[in-house]
């Protein structure tokens, strides 16, 4: 490439950046906390060390339409004063919340079209004050880069402290704002504020630190090495889970919330949503507006992958799966898993399935001259054996009764008694029971069963397994497992392969679904019988309703024809009738007398 010339030329930026930082993408809280971070890098020794607190006052003032936020930290000298109105330049280290250069001059400008700082240092009576006003930087050719108006002032020389006054708002302000800005604030530097060292004061009311309602024996503190450094914080499970995706981390970096309720090194899924906690990863790097972690850098992915993988993490997510899979298995889902068991023994005692699975032993339908003898002869009958069990009335109120020697077990009859269905199958000859029942286990596949000599087919739904996490029907999805263990313990005893396995499980299936379905048709028939009433005016027979239900379509209409004849003949109408009258001609004499 062949220079023909070497220039140089002027980049001094148009006036014009300053209104452009303005529109950046932080929100009225965010720019909050970037003034309220300046104040946190400006603490005193003495507040470093807890011996004095830093105090940072925000006033937004709804009439003036003002924000202001001052505190008493050391304050800036002169040098430092002047530095802050440059752009990208700072006085700050990368130990330092304002490590950019850009905080203090976007966030005022992303809230207001001016500002003014004052600030001074304790021990000095010399204080700074300089005023930007968008307005007039842009308009003004007076102002420049290089002559830009800064005071010296005086001041007491025990005041120290910074004071940032904001006007021209850009923003409307309102009470919901201000109690977001509190509590954003009180979460935003929970760690500071929890050590003493900060409090922030939203006009007349302090910000507090978000309280989380923590299971026994949490939160847990822990520390995790990586070769970036260390990550530490604290972790834990909530008492109640949370619906709104209000559960995860709040990350922190140098004691200063950065991002909060983050899914970090855990599943995003309802079974977390009792977890909670902070992480602080001070050596991970966020953008220049601090408001997110850089996700791609190679500490962020170290970070993560090694929370996920450590011990602590892997605890809590597995007492979280079990604490809300536990509170899935609810009184109403056993009861409903219980009905499916007796479809599931009736189905099995179908001909069209018993013909499969135990085709040796004909039913009293192919045999009828065969007579019902002991159990074996019940359990092929074609219908599931019933056996009469003692129905208790807990809300019965016991009566007194003279005294009587108390009955044996063997000798005592129940008062009433209702049928209770005998879970089992008979394969091949072979009668077993089968119960079932739910586990947590996230070595186990979906399900798992055992054949007891004494107890029968044991079948076991996995609660830990991703499938039963999906499903929004858990009686049903144990009505799978229980079919499906059914069907392997027939493909061993019969010797027959996989495709005969499947068709018992969907004839089971089938056949137990279709019980259900004419069950529940059943059902419903009677409580519409049930519900059914008498019209207080004819006397047919009507659905029922609600308690409002009186009379049949026919009476009421009729009815309702009745009431409105009444009324069009009382007194009452007709008045309203001449008035409405009245008002009409009132209107043609106004519009005739226009014209």
């Amino acid at each position: 490439m062949e220079v023909l010339a070497k220039k140089k030329i002027d980049i001094t930026p148009h006036k014009s950046i300053y209104r452009k930082m303005g529109r950046s993408s932080h929100g009225f809280n965010e720019s909050i906390a970037e003034l309220v971070d300046n104040s946190i890098d400006a603490m005193t020794d003495e507040q470093k060390e807890g011996k004095d607190k830093l105090v940072v006052k925000i006033i937004i003032d709804t009439n003036q339409h003002t924000v202001i936020v001052m505190d008493n930290a050391k304050g800036m000298n002169e040098k430092e004063a002047a530095k802050a109105i440059v752009l990208a330049e700072s006085t700050k280290g990368k130990e330092d919340l304002g490590e950019y250069g850009f905080g203090l001059k976007t966030a005022a400008l992303s809230i207001g079209k001016t500002f003014e700082i004052t600030t001074g240092q304790k021990g000095e009576t010399k204080g700074y004050h300089f005023k930007y006003d968008e307005d007039e930087w842009e308009n003004n050719p007076e102002l420049s880069w290089d002559s830009f108006p800064f005071n010296e002032i005086r001041k007491p020389s025990d005041d120290h402290g910074t004071n940032i006054k904001i006007g021209n708002l850009k923003i409307k302000l309102n009470p919901i704002r201000v109690t977001s800005l509190k509590e954003d604030l009180g979460k935003r530097y929970r760690a500071y504020i929890n050590r003493g060292v900060l409090a922030i004061q939203v006009n007349t009311k302090l910000c507090k630190p978000e309280k989380i309602d923590w299971s026994d024996g949490y939160p847990k503190s822990f520390e995790i090495e990586t070769k970036f450094g260390k990550i530490h914080g604290i972790i834990g499970l909530m008492k109640e889970g949370s619906q709104k995706g209000l559960y995860g981390f709040d990350l922190f970096r140098k004691g200063r919330m950065v991002r909060t309720y983050e899914k970090f090194a855990i599943p995003e899924h309802p079974t977390s949503a009792r977890i909670m906690g902070e992480i602080h990863l001070d050596f991970v790097p966020i953008t220049h507006e601090k408001n997110r972690f850089i996700e791609e850098s190679d500490e962020y992915e170290e970070a993560e992958k090694a929370c996920k993988e450590s011990e602590i993490f892997k605890e809590i997510v597995k007492e979280a799966r079990k604490k809300a899979t536990k509170e899935t298995i609810t009184k109403q889902v056993q009861e409903k898993t219980n009905l499916w068991k007796d479809y599931l023994a009736k189905a099995f005692k179908d001909p069209d399935l018993k013909s499969i699975i135990n085709p040796n032993v004909k039913t009293k339908e192919e045999n009828p001259q065969e007579k019902d003898e002991g159990k074996d002869n019940r359990e092929e009958s074609g219908k599931p054996e019933k056996v009469e069990v003692e129905k208790r009335n807990h809300k019965e109120e016991p009566e007194k009764q003279e005294h009587k020697e108390p009955e044996t077990e063997r000798e005592r009859t129940p008062k009433e008694t209702h049928e209770a269905i005998r879970h089992t199958v008979t394969i091949f000859g072979k009668t077993f029971r089968f119960k079932h029942d739910w586990i947590y286990d996230p070595g186990l596949g979906r399900k798992d069963y055992k054949i007891d000599p004494k107890e029968g087919i044991l079948i076991f739904t996995n609660t830990a397994f991703p499938a039963f996490l999906a499903t929004t029907d858990q009686p049903f999805y144990a009505a799978m497992n229980i079919t499906e263990a059914v069907a392997e313990v027939y493909a061993k005893e019969s010797g027959f392969g996989v495709d005969k396995m499947n068709e018992v499980k969907d004839l089971a299936l089938k056949k137990a679904s279709e019980l259900k379905n004419q069950l529940e048709e059943e059902k419903l028939q009677k409580e519409k019988k049930q519900k059914r009433m008498n019209c207080e005016l004819c006397g047919a027979e009507i659905d029922f309703k609600s308690p409002l239900t009186k009379f049949c379509a026919e009476c009421s209409k009729n009815r309702r024809k009745e009431i409105q004849k009444r009324y069009y003949s009382s007194s009452e109408f007709k008045e309203r009738m001449k008035q409405r009258k009245t008002k009409i001609d009132k209107n043609i004499q106004r519009i005739l007398g226009a014209n």
